[in-house]
């Protein structure tokens, strides 16, 4: 037997929907013409004697139409953005539910949406492609291209085989990129510091001969440095590993030869200000969409 909504009661509006588990709502046929595409076009009609079925859940259909309902959609809790909501938001194309969960994709950190592409990648890229939602699919690679290869093998069977070899591509060319960033590290010395201006007081107007005089702890501290960062781009070959691993092992300044490495840190900070807007850019153009 057929069971109703409390959120949406007989009475709150003229079209009733069913979910899969027998669950009657009663929502505003106007509201569900503006903000779905898929009812916009279509010619159906629900009543309680002949509802209109859908083959998702009460739990996804509740949130479906708190999203579209504006009376209810500034009470959206956490479980409104997850896989199942946003791929029958893909379906029904009901735009505001794609554009809320990608603006919280697009603000990072712990927020829900973007704990759901973290922990979903792979089905959010299925969504994506089914019903050609660029915005999601796009983050969704974005998301594998950062995972580390062994994490990636495991989504192996999820992805399909053209897009995996995509995604292996945009590996290779961002690791690439950051190991010719790693290239220039590597090949550093203070004598950079008087082209670039770096420094103040006696030490920064040191002959080229003596600033370049460091000992070898000195020397084995940033062989280190370096090493940790290829290490890292290995398994995540993205902008935000390269600078945590330049910042986390970046040697401080040695005891031996006094400045020396504190030297080479502010010369390396200027590369890494001007490539975070190289890189920046550079991810931000990838991935194409649709995929090539």
């Amino acid at each position: 037997m057929p069971w109703t909504s409390t959120a949406f009661p007989p009475g709150y509006g003229d079209f009733v929907l069913q979910s899969s588990d027998g669950q009657n709502f009663y929502f505003p046929r106007s509201i569900l013409n503006r903000m779905s595409g898929f009812f916009r076009n279509l010619d159906a009609t629900g009543t309680e004697e002949k509802p209109f079925r859908l083959l998702e859940g009460s739990f996804v259909l509740f949130y479906l139409l708190k999203h579209m309902d504006p009376q209810k959609s500034n009470s959206i809790t956490r479980g409104s953005c997850g896989v199942d909501v946003i791929r029958a938001g893909a379906k029904y194309q009901i735009e505001i539910i794609l554009q809320r969960f990608q603006n919280g994709v697009d603000k990072g950190g712990q927020g829900a949406r973007a704990s759901v592409m973290r922990n979903n990648p792979a089905e959010l890229l299925q969504v994506a492609l089914d019903y050609n939602v660029g915005g999601i699919g796009r983050r969704a690679i974005e998301e594998l291209t950062s995972r580390s290869a062994a994490d990636l093998n495991k989504l192996k069977k999820k992805i399909p085989s053209t897009v995996f070899e995509y995604i292996k591509r945009l590996r290779r060319d961002r690791r690439r990129k950051y190991w010719s960033y790693v290239d220039i590290l590597s090949k550093l010395d203070a004598r950079v510091t008087s082209q670039l201006g770096i420094g103040d007081g006696p030490q920064s107007r040191r002959s080229t001969r003596t600033s370049t005089m460091v000992c070898m702890s000195c020397v084995s501290s940033l062989s280190q440095w370096i090493l940790l960062l290829e290490q890292g781009l290995q398994l995540e070959p993205s902008w935000n590993r390269f600078k945590k691993g330049f910042h986390e092992n970046m040697p401080d300044g040695c005891k031996k030869c006094g400045r020396g490495n504190i030297v080479l840190k502010e010369t390396a900070d200027v590369f890494l200000t001007r490539w975070e807007i190289e890189a920046t850019k550079f991810e931000k153009d990838q991935p194409s969409w649709p995929i090539i």
